[in-house]
């Protein structure tokens, strides 16, 4: 892949029941919400020692630069040697070469010229519950979600293509015949992929109407492999985001082809290398769906719970919402996720559930809409399928199901208003009037003259300029799908502050921009 280099392994660890962490530069002061306190922002602070960190890969940092910073002087200056590099997000993951306190050398970093955060390279695991062998009905998900209607107005197109971001798939699948791309393999595991990647391929694409298993939700979409775990589950941040990465590149590449990013994976722990990457696959033209998680609460999982991404959770065949999916304020939708039949390695097929499940329902169904109308933004693609779900316990949203269940046949009928614009905010400094880099950005829902702001939307950093040259000038941070309404922002550093002083609106499909001025 363009930019990234694989050069270390690393050893996979059992999830286990930690606390959330993270770090940012800036502020340093915005934290994830617990349950039932909204739409997550921004990374929480670091704890005072390891135990407190999220399950993450040993002797392991991710470190993400300025655009002129020496990484390798970097990363000489804490003793370790770089395991992978991905220059589309400036980052570097780093090997420690002595066993040390990973939050200790973060601490060290975080001081460091030229650092714009250090955080664990965390573990994420594939989602997913145990197979249940006893089932009345095999397929029941398509008919869920009104596929069939759908496919009378198209079954997909060959121009779109959706990234099954997992464990990798088997590509001789007879199911699978002819449509699979020329992926990559983020991983240094190189054991035939488990069942779960070639399950999530098959419910957004198997082939349909061929005589042979199953019928994906898009008959004819290609698959583009993209293995970021390896055969226990285990997924590494740095793994994903140069997975990511590899999907947006390939668009790039590939300017007629649109691309649908499913990860069906997630846990605990805020990347903002991983933020960094979905970032950049918003930013060019590539939608990304992501299983809300299974632990049956109302809690944040990433990458659900990054802005931008759809999350989505699992329904039951009656319609209920399964009661492993996890729930909350960012839920997009919900999608068929219990007792799902599909492919599985070796040309067969079984039964799987979880929100594994019910993400590459929503893939498949947006690759759909971008067969019909393949110039739509991933945030108009997202509002298609939100504003056209079928609406469960409530006439708006609930954060139990989001705004319903995907329903496949409204989401390729007339296109919907668009909810979503974007927003862009400049950070200048009193004094000099220059922006400033690395400034913790946060949306907030608007009040009259920005006074007594208590509701976050959405957290960001402002850039530092180029290069590379696609980026934004310095100063700026980018939010890329806002829910339209009146906003306010407020920015920080560790030495200043400052507020907007009057509300923005923003508009469906628009780019408002703002400006706030730090002063001590």
């Amino acid at each position: 892949m363009k930019g990234t280099r694989q050069l270390a392994t690393w050893t996979p660890l059992l999830i286990g029941a930690l606390l959330v962490v993270g770090c940012t530069s800036g502020a340093r002061l915005v934290g994830v919400p617990g349950p039932g306190q909204g739409v997550p922002t921004g990374p929480p602070p670091l704890p005072s020692s390891d135990a407190g960190l999220a399950d993450h890969v040993p002797q392991q940092i991710v470190i993400g630069v300025l655009p002129t910073a020496d990484a390798h002087r970097i990363v000489a200056a804490i003793d370790g040697t770089v395991a992978r590099e991905i220059r589309e997000l400036n980052s570097v993951t780093v090997r420690l070469r002595q066993p040390t306190s990973i939050v200790d050398t973060i601490r060290n970093l975080q001081g460091m010229a030229g650092v714009r955060y250090a955080e664990p390279n965390y573990i994420y695991q594939l989602f997913r519950t145990p197979d249940d062998p006893f089932f009345s009905s095999k397929q029941w998900g398509p008919q869920n979600i009104n596929a069939p209607t759908a496919w009378d107005i198209t079954m997909g197109s060959p121009n779109t293509v959706v990234g099954v971001v997992d464990s990798g798939i088997d590509s001789t699948h007879p199911d699978f015949g002819g449509k699979v791309l020329a992926g990559t393999n983020c991983t240094t595991d190189t054991l035939p992929p488990p069942s779960h990647g070639t399950h999530v391929a098959g419910i957004a694409a198997a082939i349909g109407n061929n005589g042979t298993g199953i019928a994906g939700v898009n008959w004819t979409a290609g698959i583009l492999p993209i293995k970021v775990c390896n055969a226990s589950g285990s997924c590494a941040n740095s793994d994903i985001s140069c997975g990511v990465v590899f999907g947006v590149t390939f668009a790039i590449s590939n300017p007629s082809l649109r691309v649908v990013e499913n990860l069906s994976l997630g846990g605990p722990g805020y990347a903002q290398q991983l933020k960094d990457a979905f970032d950049y696959a918003l930013q060019n033209n590539v939608l990304v769906v992501a299983s809300s998680g299974n632990d049956g609460k109302s809690t944040v999982l990433f990458p659900a719970g990054y802005p931008g991404v759809m999350a989505v959770g699992a329904s039951t065949p009656t319609n209920g919402r399964a009661a492993f999916s996890t729930y909350g304020t960012h839920l997009s939708v919900i999608a068929p996720g219990v007792d799902i039949y599909s492919t599985v390695p070796g040309g067969g097929y079984s039964l799987m559930s979880g929100t594994s499940m019910a993400a590459p329902h929503v893939a498949g169904v947006a690759a759909l809409i971008l067969a019909l109308s393949p110039g739509l933004s991933p945030a108009q693609v997202r509002s298609q399928i939100e504003r056209t779900a079928t609406h469960l316990g409530s006439s708006a949203f609930d954060p139990q199901f989001g705004w319903g269940v995907v329903n496949a046949a409204a989401a390729l009928g007339a296109l919907v208003p668009n909810n979503y614009g974007q927003v862009q905010i400049t950070v200048q400094d009193n004094v000099t009037m220059l922006g400033v880099g690395g400034a913790d950005v946060v949306l907030w829902v608007g009040t009259a003259s920005c006074l007594g702001l208590t509701q976050e939307v959405q957290t960001a950093q402002t850039s530092f300029g180029p290069p590379p040259t696609t980026a934004p000038p310095l100063g700026v941070a980018s939010f890329n799908a806002v829910p339209v309404g009146s906003y306010c922002a407020s920015a920080s550093t560790t030495t200043k502050k400052g507020t907007t002083a009057a509300p923005f609106a923003v508009s469906p499909g628009t780019l408002t921009t703002a400006t706030v001025t730090i002063s001590p």
